[in-house]
C-alpha cells in the first residue's frame, strides 16, 4: 500500500528571516485539547535532526518515540534525539508545556573531547535509559530556571540573545548529561566497550539493509562465538534483535517520508518477507504498518 499523497513527514529545519536556526524554543500555553483516547494528537508522527526536549509545567503527554510509549506529567522532562520519529497525544484534558528543539552540532560543535558526550548519549537513546526524567529530579537541578530563561530570551530578542540561549541549551544538557552519568551504572565505562559498541552501532547504521552478524564481528576482529556472547552481555540483547530493531525503525522513517509500498520500504531496509517484516513491525509498535500510517495521518491539532 502506498502511502497516500505527497506529504513529506520530515519536518525542515525551522527558518527565519530566509535563514535556518539552529535552535528553537516553542511553548504550549494551558489550553483544552482532545484527550488521545477521544482521538485528539498534540503533535502527529513526524522526525527532524533536532534534538528535542519537552518539560510539562501541566497535564500529562503519551509519547510515542520509535513505537515506545512514555507518559510525562507536570514537573517532567522527555529527551527525543534527533531524526527519532516521534508521535504526542494529550492524556488530559487540559496541558502546558515548552518544546525546545536544537542542532546536536550545539553539543558537540568542533571539539574532539566532545566526542566522549556524543557517544555516550547515542548508547543511552538506544537503550532508552532515562529518557524521561521525573520531578523530583528536575526540580532539584536548574532545568526549570534555564527553561525559563530560554522562553524569555526567544521572546525578547535583545541583543545577545542567541549567544545565551546557546549556553542555557549546553546549560541544561551539561546537567542530563552529568544525571545520567551519575545515575545510570553500566559495564560499558572501559575505553574497549566504548570501542566495540561504537565500532557495532557504525557498521549498522551505515550497512543495515545488507548487515550481518559474521561481518559484525570481523570488523571487531572477534570469533563469531565470543562476539555473540559479548554483544549480549554490553546491549542486552542478541545482534539479530538489535538489528532488526534499527531495520524497522528505519523503516517507519521511509513509510512517514516516502511514496514507498510496505512491500518495498520492507526491501529497502532489508527484510527479505513483508510478512516477516509486518510481523516485527507489530511487535515493536503494537499495530501494523497500514494502521501506523492511519494512526499518523490524523490531522495536527495543534
Amino acid at each position: 500500500m502506498a502511502i497516500e499523497g505527497t506529504t513529506n513527514w520530515y519536518e525542515a529545519p525551522y527558518v527565519e528571516n530566509g535563514k535556518p536556526k539552529a535552535f528553537r524554543c516553542i511553548y504550549f500555553p494551558e489550553t483544552k485539547v482532545k484527550v488521545a483516547n477521544a482521538g485528539g494528537v498534540a503533535a502527529y508522527a513526524h522526525y527532524h535532526k533536532y534534538i528535542e526536549l519537552l518539560y510539562m509545567y501541566s497535564g500529562t503527554l503519551s509519547v510515542n518515540v520509535d513505537g515506545k510509549m512514555f507518559n510525562v506529567s507536570a514537573g517532567e522532562l522527555i529527551i527525543i534525539n534527533s531524526n527519532e520519529a516521534h508521535m504526542i497525544r494529550s492524556l488530559t484534558a487540559t496541558r502546558e508545556y515548552v518544546c525546545l528543539q536544537f542542532e546536536p552540532e550545539i553539543l558537540y560543535a568542533e571539539d574532539p573531547s566532545m566526542s566522549e558526550l556524543s557517544n555516550f548519549l547515542q548508547r543511552m537513546f538506544e537503550k532508552d535509559r532515562l529518557r524521561v526524567i521525573d520531578k523530583a529530579a528536575v526540580d532539584a537541578s536548574p532545568i526549570p530556571s534555564l527553561f525559563h530563561s530560554i522562553i524569555n530570551e526567544w521572546l525578547e530578542r535583545t541583543p545577545g540573545s542567541d549567544l545565551l540561549m546557546r549556553s542555557y541549551f549546553i546549560g541544561i544538557f551539561g546537567w542530563i548529561y552529568r544525571y545520567w552519568r551519575t545515575t545510570e551504572v553500566t559495564d560499558e565505562s572501559n575505553s574497549n566497550s566504548h570501542s566495540f559498541v561504537d565500532t557495532v552501532r557504525y557498521y549498522v547504521k551505515t550497512n543495515y539493509a545488507t548487515a550481518t552478524e559474521a561481518e559484525a564481528a570481523k570488523r571487531c576482529n572477534y570469533s563469531l562465538g565470543y562476539f555473540s556472547r559479548k554483544f549480549n552481555q554490553v546491549f542486552g540483547m542478541s545482534f539479530r534483535e538489535y538489528l532488526t530493531n534499527v531495520r524497522v525503525k528505519q523503516a517507519v522513517k521511509f513509510l512517514i517520508s516516502n511514496n514507498l509500498s510496505i512491500t518495498a520500504c520492507a526491501e529497502y531496509v532489508g527484510f527479505s518477507s513483508t510478512s516477516y517484516f509486518i510481523k516485527k513491525f507489530k511487535e515493536y509498535y503494537g499495530k501494523s504498518p497500514k494502521k501506523y500510517l492511519a494512526e499518523k495521518s490524523i490531522d495536527q491539532q495543534i
